[in-house]
């Protein structure tokens, strides 16, 4: 029974990620947005041809070993073994104002027609890699290195017993991370911190910055097909994947300054895919991580148990979690 609501819940919410904005079949997608707008031409070697596909939703073992990674930064550091990869020159170039980096595909070029459709049978794997091949609750989190948006190289292991983490997978081409999870941010981390100012535990949220998941022409990682979004083409984020450590640097740049978040919360996965893999392969996975690495918690969809835009008063179950962890509640 947990496992069919959990289908029905994860279903619900991976459809709202595309489909914030309704489209009518067989419909172009100039009819659903301006159509006037055209990108800035970009470097050729910001994106590449459609990626490999992959065979089922969320199989994080599918397309790794074929990633593209154009000599770019790996997600491994030393605590896997691995050299520290050396720092991309993309974090030394400024970002142009005249340059819209979310809008790298003419509108005309999408036809949301093409667009994969949802369906009950092709969330189940997904559930499948998250919950009984995933991490699970009590064991210690593997080490995991990545880079701010700054250009410093991180490591989860630089909080440990030092404070509790919150773990977030989210692409700009969510329209359900854009919408639902990111507004969720800063009162999600002001909530950790009243508790704080009570308990002395801390809580550092991280969003890692992974595979787009509805990028413009190129496959969704999930499906292996296209499934750009209607919600992409009305928001004016139209990003190919990248095949470049420094393209997926210079999206989450833009999509942080767009919302207006908080960039010290943000991690680039390295281009090996390392964080999508670790943390379950879906998009807006949560994962509620102890100062001693242990996973105490962990949510498929994080938006699903975000703020109710109809009740903001609700604690919903992340808060509850968090509170929890930080030593305030049940």
């Amino acid at each position: 029974m947990h496992t069919r609501i959990q289908t029905l819940l994860l279903l619900v919410n991976l459809y709202a990620c595309e489909a914030v904005v309704p489209a009518v079949a067989g419909q172009s997608a100039v009819a659903a947005a301006d159509a006037t707008v055209e990108p800035a031409p970009l470097d050729a070697n910001a994106h590449g041809d459609a990626g490999p596909a992959v065979s089922c939703l969320g199989n994080p073992d599918a397309d790794a070993s074929s990633i593209p990674t154009d000599g770019a930064p790996a997600g491994t550091g030393p605590a896997d073994g691995a050299s520290p990869p050396l720092k991309d020159p993309a974090f030394d170039a400024p970002m142009d104002p005249n340059v819209d980096q979310l809008m790298q595909v003419p509108v005309s070029q999408i036809d949301l027609s093409k667009d994969f459709v949802l369906t009950a049978d092709s969330v189940v794997p997904a559930l499948q890699n998250f919950y009984v091949d995933g991490l699970q609750p009590g064991q210690v989190v593997p080490d995991f290195t990545a880079w701010t948006l700054e250009g410093k190289l991180v490591s989860l292991s630089d909080w440990r017993h030092k404070s509790n983490l919150l773990v977030v997978l989210g692409t700009p081409s969510c329209g359900a991370f854009r919408h639902q999870f990111a507004p969720q941010l800063a009162p999600l981390q002001a909530f950790a911190d009243a508790i704080t100012e009570k308990t002395g535990q801390k809580l550092q949220v991280l969003v890692v910055l992974a595979k787009e998941a509805h990028p413009a022409l190129d496959l969704s990682p999930y499906v292996g097909m296209q499934w750009t979004g209607a919600d992409n083409v009305a928001d004016k984020v139209l990003v190919r994947q990248p095949t470049s450590f420094g393209a997926r640097v210079l999206n989450g740049r833009a999509i942080v300054a767009r919302l207006k978040l908080n960039p010290a919360q943000f991690l680039v996965d390295g281009m090996d895919a390392a964080g999508w893999q670790r943390f379950g392969a879906l998009p807006n996975a949560a994962h509620l991580i102890d100062k001693d690495g242990v996973l105490v918690w962990k949510e498929p969809w994080a938006v699903q148990t975000g703020l109710s835009e109809s009740d903001p008063t609700m604690q919903p179950e992340l808060f509850n979690q968090v509170a929890k962890l930080l030593g305030e509640g049940q």
